[in-house]
């Protein structure tokens, strides 16, 4: 496994410190599980979700989408992935969590969340462990 930071998260204590306190978010059952979209019209949240609601929780917007007369949860203005500035406060390389896993095949957050339907316990498991050789 590995790449799921950028080395710089090495010499960034304040990222680091996000990415332990995402994981910790994720294990502690305040924030319902949801998939497909950052956070949910009925507020459950994919990890992303999570890592936006634990990078700054006033950050959401509810607005109404016309074209289909509902309301959806926006992340400046994004519903299914990361802002730039969200990814980059996590030292995170990729905006949809990826990586590489110990076979050498590339896996994503988003597809645990979203595919593989893991849950939030094994995800913030996998932050861990990219976070522990990102700084080794």
């Amino acid at each position: 496994m590995s790449g799921m930071f950028t080395a710089e998260i090495r010499n960034d204590n304040e990222a680091q410190a996000k990415a332990k306190n995402w994981a910790t978010v994720l294990r502690s059952g305040t924030l319902q599980q949801g998939h497909s979209w950052l956070r949910t019209p009925d507020s459950k949240y994919c990890c992303l979700g999570v890592a936006c609601n634990a990078h700054d929780p006033k950050g959401w917007n509810q607005v109404h989408n016309s074209h289909n007369d509902t309301y959806e949860w926006q992340y400046d203005h994004q519903t299914g992935s990361l802002p730039d500035y969200v990814q980059d406060a996590f030292c995170l390389s990729r905006s949809d969590g990826g990586y590489w896993d110990s076979s050498g095949n590339y896996q994503t957050l988003i597809h645990h969340n979203d595919i593989d339907i893991d849950d939030f316990h094994t995800i913030a498991d996998i932050i861990e462990v990219e976070l522990a050789l990102a700084l080794a």
